[in-house]
């Protein structure tokens, strides 16, 4: 049938207990790629999205441990990311997780911010650096008032907490342009660039380095 979505598979996944294995493959491949980037002179973040099964799983902070050391990976080019509706589900587990993972100087995220109905007394204890402004929110800024609001609230809540924002979903110049307006730190979507390969990364990444002012669409014909 093809490629098979991670909204289809994860699922799958988590209830045959596949999602250990698989989020153990996941994290050894994504540190293998940042160690070679960074001894390439190029110290590239790398993220990973993480399910409640890891969250709830004792073991987990040990095997990210594990892995930093056996890949001899900078933990601090390792981002976690959460989503705030998991975080929500069982906050004080999942703060006591994250806690240790913080403790192993790994950077955590929160998710699709906005859409979880999160606390500001979670948020103010969640021992996180980025919250991801979700695209419902972005993709819509430039022609909703309200959800440009909501975008620029997130922002400046991010801002006060001491958090940097990335903002999801990225698909034109305006938006680029808003964001930009509003003091958002980081973004991420389709004006920016499609998926691309690991071995496409450096190429992408000297084409916009290039470009100028550094904001102009990047060239993603070679996005896979």
């Amino acid at each position: 049938r093809g490629l098979v979505p991670p909204l289809e598979f994860v699922p799958f996944a988590e209830k045959t207990r596949l999602i250990k294995p698989l989020t153990r493959w996941v994290l050894s491949c994504a540190l293998r790629q940042s160690v070679a980037w960074n001894r390439g002179g190029h110290a590239i973040p790398v993220s990973v999205n993480i399910s409640m099964r890891d969250l709830v799983d004792p073991e987990f902070p040990q095997m990210i441990a594990t892995l930093l050391h056996a890949t001899h990976a900078s933990p601090s080019l390792l981002v976690l990311e959460v989503t705030e509706s998991l975080i929500m589900t069982e906050p004080e587990r999942v703060i006591n997780t994250l806690s240790e993972l913080s403790q192993l100087g790994v950077r955590l995220a929160v998710d699709d911010f906005g859409t979880g109905y999160s606390s500001l007394a979670y948020l103010h204890r969640l021992p996180v650096q980025e919250i991801k402004i979700d695209k419902s929110f972005v993709a819509a800024m430039t022609g909703e008032g309200s959800r440009a609001k909501i975008v620029r609230a997130s922002v400046e809540l991010g801002h006060n907490l001491g958090l940097e924002s990335v903002a999801e979903g990225v698909e034109d110049a305006r938006t680029w342009d808003l964001l930009d307006s509003l003091g958002c730190d980081l973004a991420q979507g389709y004006f920016i660039s499609r998926p691309v390969l690991a071995e496409q990364v450096l190429p992408w990444l000297a084409r916009w380095n290039q470009s100028p002012g550094g904001s102009a669409e990047p060239d993603t014909t070679q996005a896979a």
